[in-house]
């Protein structure tokens, strides 16, 4: 058996969830699974707000009308990650340039302190920076007709 299909069960109970707060609560009520464990390890060392933000993007990518919607929501996480003052650039400069074996300090730091105003900012339009999907029409011999 793969490692998906091994652990869809747990994966299905501890994951359905509509917080990150609440997946790890479902995670630490599975002490005894070794999955469970390594997954909350793998979790504590990322950025509180970075699990958000993908949590909240993966649930309105899901609902999107269209994949150029669903993209250019991902546009904006992407240009937003990429802000000097974001966890993604302390997470670089720790790892990489510093090449530290501390734990990177995220700003907030625990999961309670990121806002929702916080995960809204990644998802807020980017004025003239914004990209748009241009409309492309893919013409078929049944579309001729």
């Amino acid at each position: 058996h793969g490692f998906l299909q091994q652990h869809h069960s747990i994966i299905d109970k501890t994951f359905q969830e509509v917080s990150v707060e609440s997946i790890v609560s479902n995670l630490e009520s599975f002490q005894d699974d070794e999955f469970c464990k390594t997954t909350l390890e793998t979790l504590s060392r990322q950025s509180p707000t970075s699990l958000k933000v993908t949590l909240e993007g993966l649930r309105r990518g899901s609902n999107s009308p269209s994949v150029g919607v669903a993209l250019q929501m991902e546009y904006c996480m992407a240009q937003a990650f990429m802000r000097s003052d974001s966890d993604f650039y302390r997470g670089i400069r720790s790892v990489l340039v510093e090449k530290s074996k501390d734990a990177v300090e995220w700003s907030p730091n625990d999961l309670e302190r990121v806002t929702n105003e916080i995960v809204e900012s990644y998802f807020a339009p980017l004025g003239e920076f914004e990209w748009k999907i241009p409309e492309i029409r893919c013409e078929t011999e049944a579309s001729k007709l």
